[in-house]
């Protein structure tokens, strides 16, 4: 039997969740659970802690967004999706865009949230984003 082709057309979800605030540090568990929720999910990205806190997903699942919301819900963290394109596949299967590396929401700054943005065509929607 030969292994079915792996879908390279198929698009990544690239989404941007936004929470009142997000706090860094080992002592804040809720953040600490969603950062683990967003690993169990497969789901790769980024997180900018702060007032507004972001969470900056990608998700090949098609499902993995909506999950990662209820699992924040139900850890005590609502948030918004302010941000939802479909971006293409950048390589293999399983790499998302090509945007990230780790398979874990990495810390960014404010900047590195503005050139993400920016590198996928969206800068407009950084104000947007941060709930401005």
């Amino acid at each position: 039997a030969t292994e079915p082709e792996p879908e390279t057309d198929r698009p990544v979800e690239f989404a941007c969740c936004t929470y009142h605030h997000l706090l860094a540090g080992k002592e804040h568990q809720k953040e600490k659970d969603m950062v683990s929720a967003a690993k169990s999910i497969g789901l790769v990205g980024a997180i900018l802690y702060g007032t507004p806190g972001i969470v900056v997903i990608e998700d090949e699942t098609g499902d993995g967004v909506t999950s990662f919301m209820k699992e924040s819900r139900k850890i005590g963290k609502k948030g918004d999706v302010t941000l939802s394109v479909q971006l293409p596949l950048g390589g293999e299967v399983g790499s998302g865009t090509g945007l990230f590396g780790k398979r874990r929401l990495e810390p960014i700054t404010m900047n590195q949230l503005k050139e993400l943005l920016t590198k996928i065509g969206q800068e407009e929607q950084y104000r947007t984003v941060l709930g401005l």
